[in-house]
């Protein structure tokens, strides 16, 4: 490889070994893809500061080992969610040795000096990118977001070289960093949406999920969506197509910013697939997510990603005067900083009142659930009903934040196609 001056001092160890360490790590993986250089990164966002229920304690055992190396960060650094709700812990039933273990690698993170923002959509909270800006991200509705709707560059960063890399401060100059490679190379056209709307929440997270599964790990261009679609409708089509596909950039003509038009991302000179999108193919993508049959339901879960305040908003106008089911836990997933406003505003108060569970800092994909007999679940995340099943053991029906609020007061959910 090439190296500037000072990334062969950081190879030769005189940046100190931590530096070394994660630079030889690096220059391994852009070697055997072919890479020639770095390039200087201006963010980070660490995915494997979690101590959950998977590859926990090896997690711990490599942001510890950097940490007596004398690790630090190089660039602004932010957090996925951690292994537990810091505050609430014990009120979401965690195991003590669980909760200690997680304050473990809560204390590394820090001490390497990263944001402890504990959430997986940096992109509302901390340091955000800008269009343009070379960045290593991994989770991948942080990474698809960062890139689509930002315009910042990162490839789908996987466990441990994200931490490298905001470390080092240095990325391979490959795949996504790359101008050629952002091109799309799928169209896919939005036809007839009949019975769904554009305002429908549940639309953008079906058609992420559809989306998703046409476009595996290619760059899609989608065509025939309004202008007018919300951050919120961008989250959550983001998080469903970089979970049912390996995408990690979309681009949406007239909304996201490296596509002013159709030609800008997609060449006339370059020739591409081309696949529709209906109103009945999404009918489709929805019995994949959704049982039909009326169902007691034990859990509602919102926030995957991360709620933010409309979100909030929206949900406290639904529910207005009615509570929770008996036997029923809705759970709400969000970050620190949208948790201290929607307290300051008195609406913390008012949906703890009704029986809603706020959480911060984590995931329950990342929450050993003994201590709870869920079985049936409801969400308006596709990325939840489409992990969920495999990974939590539970059978999950996907449908509109109004759904969930119907379910969670009344304690069944019947499916069905609703607008």
């Amino acid at each position: 490889m090439k190296l500037t001056e000072a990334e062969r001092k950081m190879e030769q160890g005189e940046f100190g070994p931590a530096k070394q360490q994660c630079i030889r790590i690096q220059i391994e993986l852009a070697e055997a893809y072919g890479v020639e250089e770095f390039v200087p990164i201006t963010a980070a966002h660490i995915d494997c500061n979690s101590y959950g229920r998977v590859s926990g304690e090896a997690k711990l055992s490599f942001a510890k080992k950097m940490v007596e190396a004398g690790g630090q960060v190089s660039v602004p650094t932010t957090l996925n969610p951690g292994g537990r709700d810091i505050e609430r812990w014990r009120e979401f039933r965690l195991p003590a040795e669980f909760a200690e273990r997680c304050a473990e690698m809560e204390e590394a993170y820090l001490e390497l000096g990263a944001i402890p923002t504990w959430t997986c959509s940096p992109y509302n909270t901390g340091t955000i990118p800008v269009k343009g800006e070379h960045i290593a991200y991994a989770e991948s509705n942080a990474i698809v977001f960062a890139n689509s709707v930002l315009g910042a560059r990162s490839p789908r960063y996987g466990d441990f070289f994200e931490v490298c890399s905001a470390i080092t401060g240095r990325a391979p100059r490959f795949d996504l960093h790359l101008e050629e490679n952002r091109l799309a190379d799928l169209r896919i056209n939005v036809g007839e949406i009949e019975p769904f709307s554009f305002s429908s929440d549940r639309f953008y997270a079906l058609l992420g999920y559809e989306a998703g599964k046409i476009s595996g790990g290619k760059v899609p261009v989608i065509t025939g969506l309004p202008f007018s679609v919300s951050r919120d409708g961008l989250k959550n089509f983001g998080a469903a197509i970089a979970s049912s596909g390996g995408v990690g950039l979309f681009h949406i003509v007239g909304v996201t910013p490296e596509a002013p038009s159709l030609e800008a991302v997609l060449p006339e000179s370059k020739k591409v697939p081309s696949r529709k999108i209906t109103g009945e193919t999404l009918l489709e993508a929805e019995k994949e997510l959704t049982f039909a049959e009326r169902r007691e339901i034990d859990l509602v879960l919102l926030g995957c990603p991360h709620f933010s305040l409309p979100e909030f908003e929206r949900l406290a106008d639904l529910l207005g005067a009615r509570e929770v089911a008996e036997g029923v836990e809705c759970w709400v997933q969000t970050n620190r900083e949208v948790y201290s406003w929607i307290e300051e505003m008195g609406m913390l108060a008012e949906l703890k009142e009704a029986g809603i569970r706020v959480s911060t800092d984590s995931c329950i994909f990342n929450w050993p659930l003994d201590n709870w007999d869920f079985s049936v679940a409801v969400t308006n995340s596709a990325k939840f009903g489409h992990y969920s099943p495999n990974d939590l053991g539970l059978t999950t029906s996907v449908t509109d934040l109004a759904g969930c609020v119907r379910a969670a007061v009344t304690g069944t959910f019947s499916g069905g196609r609703r607008k």
